[in-house]
């Protein structure tokens, strides 16, 4: 399976394993120095496709909308998929202008609809 492209997720069958390559686990703090993180999240990585989950806080939002991608894109991941609700679709729309949101599909987690969402660096 290629991992240098979003396509590799897509083009698998449903039934073939992916083997995950690397968990991460991101730690946002408010300023230099402290020892207590404001948020977090977790990141399942393959190749240059990353997961995002477990969003806890503001952290990751508020990164995206002041540095865009480019810290995800040290970690080597180009291309991040998340699971949004619709309000936070909305809101992302609105304030984040260095990436590219692009809704993949509606999908369910327990009784709440989501938008499985592919995020970009912004051309």
């Amino acid at each position: 399976m290629s991992t240098n492209t979003a396509a590799a997720f897509t083009s698998a069958p449903t039934a073939a394993p992916v083997v995950l390559v690397r968990q991460s686990s991101l730690l946002f703090f408010d300023r230099p120095g402290t020892l207590n993180p404001r948020s977090s999240m977790q990141l399942a990585q393959v190749g240059e496709c990353a997961m995002a989950y477990s969003l806890m806080g503001p952290g990751f939002y508020e990164l995206l909308q002041q540095r865009g991608l480019v810290d995800f894109e040290a970690l080597g991941v180009r291309y991040v998929y998340a699971a949004i609700s619709d309000a936070h679709l909305r809101l992302m729309g609105t304030r984040l202008a260095g990436v590219r949101i692009e809704v993949q599909f509606k999908c369910w987690i327990g009784a709440h609809l989501f938008n499985w969402v592919l995020l970009t660096a912004a051309v």
